[in-house]
């Protein structure tokens, strides 16, 4: 079981080199049943699951659950901020990206997202 766990991890990575998100995601989501408990299983899963743009709901479970597992990881923050961004939460998404901006202050990308969203609520309120 442990090797085969290590294989589809790998097989997992291979499928998100060549882009083919859904079987990725398929492929974390038999690792993820192995190891509940693994944060970047997790994020993995939840990354594969929103690049295929399948099952959202399980996407967000995944990458709230990467972040209850290690929440110092500006990476599982920016995945869950994607994966709101895609069900229409801004809120939620900014939330996100705010902790994210805080843990990686370097990450230019994370810092204009979030500049970008806080503007886009702001005009909205």
């Amino acid at each position: 079981e442990v090797l085969k766990t290590r294989m589809n991890r790998r097989q997992g990575l291979a499928l998100e080199a060549e882009r083919k998100w859904q079987a990725a995601a398929e492929t974390w989501r038999r690792v993820v049943e192995k190891l509940p408990t693994d944060a970047y299983v997790q994020h993995r899963y939840a990354y594969a699951l929103l690049r295929a743009g399948v099952d959202l709901d399980a996407a967000r479970a995944a990458a709230l659950r990467a972040i209850d597992l290690d929440g110092a990881r500006a990476e599982y923050r920016l995945t869950a901020a994607c994966v709101h961004l895609a069900e229409n939460r801004d809120r939620s998404a900014l939330a996100q990206l705010a902790i994210a901006c805080e843990l990686d202050p370097d990450r230019a990308d994370v810092n204009v997202l979030y500049a970008a969203l806080g503007a886009r609520v702001g005009r909205r309120d």
